[in-house]
């Protein structure tokens, strides 16, 4: 092994930062330069880098490739390049300092003129597609232009856009792929010209995040056609806009395009105004109505036991109204108590028993949504084999299920190692809030103990997250006639599962919405950890970390450092970056361990190196992890 005296590459009079780190990002080697470097060795020892820095050496050692990152110090910017070494422990951190270099990128990002210095693709072409003008851009572009008879020419799929544009004199958009990157390219004819001017931009971003929605909307419609109950769902003059599989069963219909922008009147008729008067009363007071163990008469075709929920639902448009009509066929309806027993406790399904189980189909009701995930799942599981790992499971589910069921809470389901609980359905009780807060807390207690056991017996330990979300959501049975389970659907139960793993960038272990900690009646030690917009979900949410659990080994000095963080995150929200620095680092003296703080002062730090725009909303964006 090469020892520090051995690297030509590496002496301590460099007057860049350079430095060696292991995995964990404790500093094994730092020169003059790197400890001089304010904020780049973390306090209290600086025998670790700030926080940014841990985090590009430990993707450097997971993806064995270089990685570049921007530090920030004071009105400094430094260019860190984090390099492997094949067969090695340690990884090596090259610095150079680009402040005037990326202050000229910032200025010719501002160009969006015609000039060479444009940095987006612009072009000029002739109507065969030939390059009259290309600027340094467009030039670089793998798959725009290729070489031609005497220049340079537009790909031969492009082609087409030009004639296209120049026969209709119409602009024309065309997507190109370059790489992994897509890229949307305008050709805009000019009249009274013989060429045609082509604009791009990189729309990389913009297209995943359309395929993003089309699959959430993809998933969603095939919830909705595998869904047991019949759904139906109007527009504001109460037409019919969806009819899912199961709703054309129940109603004896075979083409869902006979019923599709027909009045739903005229779908049921006369005999089953019932149906309409229950749309009615919701329209008026604007919650669901349940119509319980009532006839739909289908004429010829006989009659149809079903419960029916009338629900409004919220449009995009304020001053439209939308229904939603659920159907749950009890002509069939069969008590299974041999399976409830398994996803909830006995008096929940006592419960349903006594109400023969009508409260299992589709209603819209609002409940409290716990998710809970084992960290490091993947490696824990190389780590144990097949065999140990699965009785790890089946050992830590039945203590988390244990407690989900005796703070009165539904088991939703498995998802590999993580566990999905609902509190709220099928029966909503005041405290379903706290009693799904109380769960978490008391996870983690059974957890400790958990470990504990498998420390003495000299065994791996577990570690997990959990997130909480309350809010609407329609609950009921899911499935085929030969295998349904009872469950939950809607926006809330994607929040949750994006709160829970929020946890792993914050440090947390118990992470809440608002909406949840509105609910809360019972007294809690909570703290605001950020405002987050997770994917899926268009506007921000804020979130709160449960902190009950901890004592004073697992989190010394919590009262202090909860004020000062506090004070540190009202400074933040004002974009007072010294003022919050100094609350932060206040926090950190008490408990330098602290995750959330650790983050929030390192923004302070590059916000203040780096200004934020004027519409800076201090929201994290969890779709690429910016604050904006």
């Amino acid at each position: 092994m090469q020892t520090i005296e051995d690297l030509g590459k590496f002496p301590s009079e460099n007057p860049n930062p350079v430095l060696r780190l292991d995995a964990a990002g404790a500093v094994l080697y730092a020169n003059a330069a790197a400890e001089a470097l304010g904020g780049l060795l973390a306090e209290p020892d600086g025998r670790i880098v700030a926080h940014p820095l841990v985090e590009a050496a430990a993707e450097t050692f997971r993806t064995g490739e270089t990685q570049e990152l921007d530090f920030a110090t004071g009105q400094r910017l430094f260019a860190m390049a984090f390099t492997p070494v094949a067969g090695e422990q340690y990884i090596n951190v090259y610095g150079r300092e680009v402040t005037e270099e990326r202050r000229a990128q910032a200025r010719s990002r501002e160009l969006a003129k015609f000039p060479s210095e444009n940095p987006n693709p612009v072009l000029r072409v002739d109507p065969q597609g030939r390059a009259l003008y290309a600027n340094d851009a467009a030039q670089r572009l793998v798959g725009l232009l290729e070489r031609g008879d005497a220049r340079e020419m537009l790909t031969v799929g492009l082609v087409a856009s030009v004639t296209r544009a120049f026969t209709t004199v119409e602009s024309v958009t065309a997507d190109l792929e370059s790489g992994k990157r897509t890229y949307a390219l305008i050709f805009m004819p000019v009249p009274g010209e013989q060429y045609v001017n082509v604009y791009g931009r990189d729309v990389t971003a913009e297209r995943r995040a359309h395929a993003e929605i089309v699959k959430v909307k993809n998933f969603n419609e095939n919830v909705l056609q595998n869904l047991s109950n019949g759904v139906i769902t109007l527009d504001n003059a109460q037409r019919i806009t969806k009819v899912n599989r199961a709703a054309l069963r129940i109603l004896g219909r075979d083409n869902v395009d006979d019923l599709v922008g027909t009045m739903v009147s005229d779908l049921l008729g006369p005999a089953n105004q019932w149906v309409l008067d229950s749309l009615a009363e919701a329209d008026d007071d604007g919650q669901p109505h349940v119509q319980l163990d009532r006839e739909i008469d289908l004429g010829d075709s006989g009659r149809v036991s079903v419960n029916v929920t009338s629900a409004p639902l919220a449009s995009l448009d304020r001053h439209a109204k939308e229904y939603m009509l659920i159907l749950e066929d009890i002509t069939r309806e069969k008590r299974i108590k041999g399976t409830m027993v398994r996803f909830m406790s006995d008096r929940v399904v006592e419960q349903l028993l006594d109400l023969d189980e009508t409260l299992l189909g589709g209603t819209a009701q609002e409940v409290t949504i716990l998710f809970a995930d084992i960290r490091n799942f993947t490696s824990l599981s190389e780590q144990l084999g097949a065999r140990e790992m699965v009785a790890v499971l089946n050992d830590y589910f039945a203590l988390m299920v244990d407690v989900i069921f005796k703070h009165g809470g539904t088991l939703d389901k498995f998802i590999g190692d993580a566990i999905m609980a609902v509190f709220g359905a099928p029966f909503v009780a005041a405290d379903d809030t706290d009693d799904a807060v109380a769960t978490a807390i008391e996870m983690l207690a059974q957890l400790h103990e958990f470990n504990q056991r498998r420390e003495s017996e000299g065994k791996s330990t577990l570690k997990i997250g959990v997130g909480i979300d309350t809010g609407e959501v329609v609950a009921g049975t899911i499935g085929s006639p030969r295998r349904m389970d009872y469950t939950v659907i809607g926006d809330h139960v994607n929040v949750a599962a994006r709160v829970e793993s929020a946890n792993k960038y914050y440090g947390t272990r118990i992470l809440v919405t608002e909406d949840t900690r509105k609910r809360l009646r019972k007294d809690h030690r909570i703290r605001e950890i950020d405002k987050a917009r997770v994917v899926g979900r268009d506007g921000p949410v804020t979130l709160f970390e449960i902190l009950d659990y901890h004592d004073d080994d697992s989190f010394p000095n919590i009262e202090n450092v909860l004020a000062a963080y506090e004070q540190g995150l009202a400074h933040y929200r004002a974009q007072k970056w010294d003022e919050g620095a100094a609350h932060f680092a206040e926090a950190l003296r008490g408990n330098p361990n602290d995750r959330p703080t650790q983050i929030f002062l390192d923004r302070c730090w590059t916000l203040k190196a780096r200004p934020p725009r004027a519409a800076w909303t201090g929201v994290t964006d969890f779709t690429d992890f910016t604050v904006v």
